[in-house]
């Protein structure tokens, strides 16, 4: 946990290192000022590297988003997304997240949630996966960004999902198994849970039981009670005969076999009880009379068997022997004990001559059924004396699901011991008033203890702890047992071959009936590695915070170098776009300047030849206004598609094509160019009109010039407009022969351009996509076609 801790504090600290490097190069951009950074600006490159690597080691896929819309991702995010990072630089968060999740989603992210939350995510392929997702808004240079992380916790659902399944197997052998089960607090001996064989059996309902204590059953005292718990926990004996009283006021006799298991952390003890009434009555009845040890055995629904011990044969079976075994009475007295027990001959021999010895005996055997399968089985041996003949009496009970359940939390007691190995973390109980103390295994590998030594004393553990740190571990546990509180400390110990290590002790007091400790209980662990790793991470902070603000103060230098650089080119397109204005402007006036000449020479010759009037003057004079208000129209117009003044508004796209058209008709017609213009129905959209004409007058000049350049005979335009439910699309295709396939994916890349340097600066198609894709909420694409490049604009009817 520890280790994972600094992972995820270093990814947030390489999120936020990105977000910054980002939020910087985007700010440039949105003011049309990118960063240039030099080749020889190896720190600068070399920072960037180290935080980026950070990034990408995360366990997490990381996206930086703006608006909703992807600037930058992690591998991690390329990885468990499908998506190429050119694929994912501007898709819209929402195309990551699950129909069923997008509604939770945009809550979240309207409501600057920041803790996590589980969701459905959405891989390229179209697969969904669940996830744990963060989000965290930053705001640098008055712009808003939201840094989101996703964790695949796909594995995760499928161990719960599964572990669900272990729990619902064993609720139902609890609930459904023919043995009366019960679960019972350890502490106040509350029992916490009962199966429908112990409801039918004691007679109580189950909300009853669960509001009674075991002792409300038990014919025992408390404090009979109380030390055989503490034998159970002790694993010093698990199986009792005890008597029980039921609803009705009956007493029963009953064998319990009782395991102290922990459950959510707290011990509580699983009992399995077994009614033994009739067999323990029996068994008192045979000690006083045959005649009533014969009703007993025949009678008795557990499974009985005499046998003679220098034979071996069975010398009798009772009704539930045959039932349980599958023989019939004749096939039974004809068997020995080799035939039904699958220990070997001189096992079964050994064990016959130790109960012959004794009193009593009881074992757990293997014993073979009449049909082959295998039952374990717990056999009560008693030797008996019949009209002066030894034999041995045997009561059998199959025990194979208590034997399979006490396997179980054998092995549960296997996998507790190795995740402690694994996270270095052992457990200790230590008495306060006897100074006994008891490890865990990890504790003894923790210390380096001797592990022949079973539980090494209080003072063998406090002479390793470091002497400096000695004092200031018995103040904190003096301080938490006079407060009666849980405690939790750091030290350092010395192992027995010398070792450092740093231990992370936690315990508490168990108290008496006073309320006075008795027992202090706790954990340790060994936490070395991860509090070495937090220093390293505190002095890795420190040499980060000096290398960030000299790598602000080179960033700020080059800034300024940059925006030099950058003034001059965008000055180089502003004059050449000034100049494509003016000769558009100079096409359109020549006709009406001629046309203006005209009628003032005409005025001039009708004064001259005295045919000059009043009605010919006002005719003439309001031709030349026409004329002068139609080349004064066509000043506004010009200037309106080449301001910066852009306004959100409604307007026809058509319309507004054709304007582009008559505008460009000049150039159009003096290089021969057909511009074809196609639409299927005139409408209205809402968005920015003046914005929209730089980008499809930077389209139309780009295909004018390579038309040109290319010296294409017939050379044509073709612009295709069509309207969907939801948007609409134009498409500018030219059959200039298209763009070479090595360069077509630079094409929209900043001061990139095909055209020498004092034709193009690389910025129009730049801003252009920018304008599209950041301003106007579209999409701008490029692709070749048969005759030439096609440039496809998508845009919403609507920018809301």
């Amino acid at each position: 946990m520890k280790d994972s801790n600094r992972i995820i504090q270093l990814e947030e600290r390489i999120r936020l290192l990105e977000s910054q490097n980002h939020l910087l190069k985007e700010t440039l951009e949105k003011e049309k000022k990118p960063i240039q950074f030099p080749e020889n600006l190896s720190e600068n490159t070399e920072s960037e590297a180290r935080y980026k690597a950070l990034a990408d080691a995360a366990s997490e896929a990381v996206f930086i988003m703006e608006n909703g819309f992807c600037i930058d991702l992690n591998k991690k995010a390329i990885e468990i997304f499908g998506y190429s990072r050119k694929e994912a630089l501007g898709l819209p968060i929402l195309h990551l997240i699950a129909p069923q999740s997008k509604a939770l989603v945009n809550e979240k992210f309207s409501l600057e949630y920041a803790a996590p939350y589980e969701g459905w995510c959405l891989r390229k392929t179209g697969e969904i996966f669940p996830a744990e997702l963060r989000g965290k808004d930053f705001t640098y240079l008055g712009k808003k960004v939201r840094i989101s992380t996703f964790r695949d916790i796909s594995k995760q659902k499928q161990a719960e999902l599964q572990l669900a399944k272990s729990e619902a197997k064993f609720r139902a052998y609890f609930e459904k198994s023919t043995a009366i089960n019960l679960q019972i607090d350890s502490e106040n001996f509350q029992i916490l849970d009962a199966n429908q064989a112990a409801i039918k059996f004691y007679g109580y309902s189950k909300a009853e039981l669960l509001n009674m204590k075991i002792h409300d059953l038990n014919m025992l005292s408390k404090e009979e009670i109380k030390e055989i718990t503490n034998k159970i926990r002790n694993k010093e004996q698990s199986d009792f005969s005890i008597a029980h009283r039921l609803k009705n006021g009956e007493i029963r006799y009953v064998q319990v076999h009782s395991s102290a298991i922990e459950v959510d952390g707290k011990l509580s003890l699983f009992s399995s009880i077994q009614d033994i009434t009739e067999g323990k009555k029996a068994q008192e009845e045979l000690k006083s009379s045959e005649a009533r040890f014969r009703a007993y055995f025949e009678n008795n629904t557990a499974a009985m068997l005499q046998i003679d011990p220098l034979t071996k044969r069975v010398i009798e079976a009772n009704d539930a022997a045959i039932h349980f075994y599958g023989y019939s009475h004749e096939e039974f007295i004809k068997l020995n004990a080799y035939d039904i027990n699958i220990l070997p001959r001189h096992e079964i021999d050994q064990k016959m001559k130790q109960v012959m010895r004794s009193s009593s005996q009881a074992f757990v055997f293997q014993h073979r059924l009449a049909n082959g399968e295998s039952r374990e089985v717990e056999v009560n041996v008693s030797p008996i004396v019949i009209a002066t003949d030894q034999q041995l009496f045997i009561t059998v009970y199959d025990v194979s699901e208590r034997e399979k359940n006490k396997r179980s939390l054998q092995e549960n007691a296997r996998k507790l011991s190795e995740a402690q190995k694994i996270a270095k973390m052992g457990h200790f109980e230590f008495d306060l008033q006897t100074k006994a103390a008891d490890w865990s295994d990890e504790v003894c590998r923790i210390f380096g203890f001797d592990k022949s030594i079973k539980n090494p004393s209080y003072q063998k553990y406090r002479n390793q702890i470091h002497p400096k740190d000695l004092a200031y571990q018995d103040a904190e546990f003096k301080k938490a047992l006079e407060e009666k509180k849980e405690y939790q400390i750091v030290y350092r110990i010395y192992t027995l071959d010398g070792q450092l290590k740093y231990i992370e002790e936690k315990g508490f007091f168990e108290l008496d009936e006073n309320k006075e400790p008795i027992k202090l209980i706790g954990t340790l662990q060994d936490i070395t590695t991860s509090y070495l790793i937090k220093k390293d991470l505190e002095e890795s902070k420190a040499q980060l915070a000096i290398i960030n603000k000299t790598l602000k103060e080179k960033v700020q230098k080059e800034l300024a170098k940059s925006r030099e650089k950058d003034h001059l080119l965008i000055q180089q397109s502003r004059h050449a776009v000034l100049g494509e204005m003016i000769g558009n402007i100079a096409h359109q006036w020549r006709q009406p300047l001629n046309e203006v000449s005209i009628l003032v020479n005409d005025l001039e010759d009708a004064f001259t030849f005295g045919v000059l009037n009043k009605e010919y003057f006002e005719k003439t004079m309001k031709t030349v206004y026409r004329r002068l208000k139609f080349m004064s129209n066509t000043i506004d117009d010009f200037s309106k598609m080449y301001t910066d003044d852009f306004k959100k508004e409604t307007f026809s796209p058509k319309e507004l094509i054709e304007k582009l058209i008559k505008f460009i008709g000049g150039t159009t017609k003096r290089n021969k160019i057909q511009v074809r213009f196609m639409y299927d129905e005139d409408f209205e959209a809402v968005g920015y009109p003046n914005m929209l004409s730089h980008v499809m007058l930077n389209l139309l000049n780009n295909s004018r010039d390579i038309l040109v350049e290319r010296e294409i005979k017939k050379p044509e335009i073709w612009i295709k407009l069509k309207k969907y439910e939801h948007s609409y699309c134009i498409r500018v295709l030219d059959n200039g022969k298209g763009i070479d396939g090595e360069i077509v994916n630079r094409i929209f890349d900043p001061y990139f351009t095909t055209k020498t340097t004092k034709k193009g600066s690389g910025l129009g198609l730049f801003m252009a996509k920018s304008m599209v894709e950041k301003q106007m909420d579209g999409r701008i694409e490029i692709q070749n076609q048969l005759e030439g490049a096609e440039f496809k604009i998508t845009l919403n009817l609507r920018i809301d």
